[in-house]
């Protein structure tokens, strides 16, 4: 796609900067990586590339052909959950494919295996990472970002990160996850709400976890830890088919806990994630016990999900509707009062789901298998969510000498 104009958002991309660097004969905002990165693509590194229908540039150019027109070397894409075209649905298995656009094979990373495999990355000297983050633990892109490179470490192939803002800001919330509760959608102990960019958590991965890593961030310019999505002037690409807008991946961490139950998290509606019930709720009776119990306001409503839960069925529920800016709202904290609120006015109804491996995939979500114990007991929202502070500073101090921005 040629652009039509050019657009000067208030923050530029890792991918933006570096295109901007390749470009001009002396860059000016070349940090130490940044000249390091621009030396080896001028250098004709062949170059793999992790990136999906999210990875664009401030002209809505795709990542792929953007750095193809900028004399980059791709031998290969490599796609996340959802695929390298973001339409497969959650949790669905992707195959490998070839692109359209560019040509180029696509290996999956949601498929037969998570992370690149030696014959992926034969002939790859550089691997270039770009998929926008949500922010959130158990959204899948960031533990992506740690099998890469993890077999990028393996094979001795530099990681290239080019950095994107977290649209939930740099607030930390939530637990850490414990010992026995690694997954996919938690691999390390971070909280739900980590508060960093893909960037800085690389850096933090490199050194807690994939220390023989060698890894180099294309940084922003612009972004603070307090602006919101709307704040940035990015245009906002969905990085997954049910996270249509910023405010769906506001609210995201707060209502993907309801996946962990029998309540529909609103898959297969217009407005995922913002809507959830199930046919057993009256959508009334749900909306006035959330006034009561949280600070956001709900409109009920009933819904008929194509896909997901109850598909083709008609569910009785809620619409979420909040002026609260993102840096500010506590999310985690009211996935809990949801949970709590829907038990309390359904108790017969209401129950949690179980993995096949026969684990309970909220204690998967969360973090931890205490949270839910309670929630079982009657504790209130707000006493659960105090058990997390402890976990918080925690990460809150390690964090702090990986993190990029103010």
């Amino acid at each position: 796609m040629t652009p039509t104009s050019t657009v000067h958002p208030k923050v530029v991309t890792g991918l933006d900067n570096l295109l901007d660097s390749l470009t001009q004969a002396s860059p000016m905002h070349a940090g130490t990586d940044l000249t390091e990165i621009r030396a080896l693509l001028r250098s004709g590194a062949v170059s793999g590339l992790v990136s999906n229908l999210s990875s664009i540039t401030r002209d809505l150019r795709d990542a792929g052909g953007a750095l193809l027109d900028a004399g980059v070397r791709l031998a290969a894409l490599f796609g996340p959950e959802h695929g390298s075209r973001g339409a497969a649905a959650a949790g669905e298995k992707v195959l490998s494919e070839r692109d359209r656009s560019t040509g180029l094979p696509v290996h999956s990373l949601y498929g037969h295996t998570n992370r690149p495999t030696p014959a992926m990355l034969e002939g790859i000297d550089l691997m270039i990472f770009d998929l926008q983050d949500v922010g959130t633990r158990f959204f899948t892109y960031i533990w992506t970002l740690s099998t890469v490179m993890e077999a990028c470490a393996d094979a001795g192939v530099p990681l290239v990160v080019l950095d994107r803002p977290n649209p939930l800001g740099g607030t930390v919330e939530g637990p850490l996850v414990a010992p026995g509760l690694e997954s996919f959608m938690g691999r390390s102990p971070i909280p739900i709400r980590h508060g960093m960019t893909m960037g800085e958590l690389a850096r933090l991965f490199a050194e807690r976890f994939v220390p023989h890593a060698r890894v180099l961030i294309a940084p922003m310019r612009g972004w603070e830890r307090t602006l919101c999505w709307a704040d940035t002037g990015l245009p906002w690409a969905a990085p997954s088919p049910n996270l249509p807008t910023p405010e769906t991946a506001t609210i995201y961490p707060a209502t993907c806990l309801l996946e962990g139950t029998n309540v529909s998290e609103g898959r297969g509606t217009p407005l995922p994630f913002r809507t959830f019930g199930a046919p057993w709720i009256d959508p009334w009776r749900l909306a006035l016990g959330l006034e009561r119990d949280t600070q956001s306001r709900w409109r009920a409503l009933f819904f008929s999900p194509t896909a997901g839960k109850y598909s083709g069925a008609v569910c009785g529920g809620v619409e979420w509707y909040s002026n609260e800016q993102s840096h500010a709202f506590r999310p985690c904290l009211l996935g809990l009062q949801i949970i709590h609120t829907i038990k309390e006015i359904y108790p017969e109804e209401f129950h949690w789901r179980q993995e096949t491996s026969g684990r309970s995939h909220f204690d998967l979500l969360i973090g931890r298998s205490d949270t839910r114990h309670r929630l079982d007991a009657g504790d209130s929202p707000e006493k659960i969510a105090g058990f997390w502070s402890d976990d918080e500073e925690e990460f809150r101090q390690q964090r702090a000498k990986f993190l990029l921005y103010p």
